[in-house]
């Protein structure tokens, strides 16, 4: 949860090393930054959720 747009693109710009983010360069994490400022509304909080799979299982034998 960020307190609001910009804080949450703050953190966006500064991921980088924490995820598949780091292989953006400078100018791609900037376009991407400015995207979703486009997208996100000003002044609200935004709850950012991830959606993964985790798959367990076995060998049989």
């Amino acid at each position: 949860m960020h307190p609001d747009r910009d804080a949450y693109l703050a953190e966006i710009a500064q991921r980088r090393g924490r995820s598949t983010l780091h292989e953006l360069d400078d100018a791609e994490i900037g376009r991407l930054v400015d995207a979703l400022a486009d997208r996100l509304p000003a002044g609200e909080p935004v709850v950012e959720t991830d959606a993964y799979t985790l798959r367990t299982g076995a060998v049989p034998g």
